[in-house]
């Protein structure tokens, strides 16, 4: 059960990382 929840935890911490990437290199352009 404790499993569980952190991998869901992890994903969620990933996801959340993935899209601030994101936005960051949609701005990217802007800033150079």
């Amino acid at each position: 059960m404790y499993q569980e929840r952190k991998r869901l935890h992890e994903k969620q911490l990933w996801l959340t990382l993935l899209k601030t990437i994101e936005n960051g290199l949609h701005r990217w352009p802007t800033m150079l």
